[in-house]
Formats: C-alpha cells, structure tokens, sequence
C-alpha cells in the first residue's frame, strides 16, 4: 500500500472528488430497484473511498480535500434538485391530467412544481451533507494512514 501513498499530484484531489460524485450518482441509478437504504450504503461507500484515496494517493493536503469535496458535494446537490423536482413536477402534472381529463391541468402542473421544489430541496440537502460528510471523513482518514504507512510523503506535501 506504500507505493501509492503520495504518488499522484495534489491536484488529483479534484478528480476524486468529482469521480466519487459521478460515480455515486451512476450507481445510485444503476441499483435503484434495490432500495434507498442500499443506494445510500453503496453511494456512501463509493464516496468514502475516493475520500480516502484523495488524499492517500495525492499529495494534497487535508484542507484541499475539503474544498473538492465541498465543491463536489454542491454539485451532487443540484443534481438531485433537477432530478427529483424534475420527476415530482412530470408525475404529478401526468397524473393529475390521467384522473381528471386534462381539465385540472393547471392545478396539476401547480402541485408538481411546489411538491418538485419541496422534495427536490430535501434531496439535496440529504446529497449535500451525504457527500460532504462522508467525503471529507475519508479524506482525513486518508490522510493520518498516509502519515502512518510513508512517513516520507509528509515531507512531499510540505513542499
């Protein structure tokens, strides 16, 4: 495991966050039919690693990490907000048309975009702090095991 411990430059730290971010929203699309507690788990733990491995296998400092998984963590946010206010809006204007006929179309599409906006928020703010917390928890455990497995690597990031 030493031989990746500061191996990549400390701007990586951007990939990583940015990949766990893809990554966990592909596979929150892709395992959907199991469940949201396993979509979180497998979402959190794809989050988690590349946390870890920004900063074990950068050189980047602690607080870099930080800021890309911020940066990560407000972009994942706004993708669930389009998202889920996007599908609140069409279902609910979809449905309202199928029951009444189309003649409450207006009250429909009303609904949906106040019921869109409402789940939408809390769905970012879930993908937010989800993100935030478990990305930057990884990036200082990340970064202690980095200090313990390549005391070398210490030396490399204070330049």
């Amino acid at each position: 495991m030493q031989e990746f411990a500061g191996k990549y430059s400390r701007h990586s730290v951007w990939l990583f966050a940015l990949g766990a971010v893809a990554l966990g929203l592909g596979s929150a699309v892709a395992l959907q039919g199991m469940g949201p507690k396993v979509t979180s788990a497998v979402y959190a733990a794809i989050v988690g690693a590349f946390g870890f491995a920004s900063t074990f296998a950068t050189r980047a400092r602690t607080r870099g990490a930080v800021g890309a998984f911020l940066l990560a963590a407000t972009i994942a946010a706004v993708a669930y907000y389009v998202v889920v206010s996007y599908v609140f809006k069409t279902v609910t204007t979809g449905m309202t048309d199928a029951i009444s006929g189309g003649a409450a179309h207006e009250a429909g599409a009303q609904a949906g975009s106040f019921f869109g906006k409402f789940f939408g928020a809390f769905a970012a703010v879930v993908a937010f702090l989800e993100t935030s917390i478990v990305g930057i928890g990884g990036a200082i455990v990340g970064s202690r095991v980095k200090a313990t497995q390549a005391p070398d690597a210490r030396v490399a990031l204070a330049s």
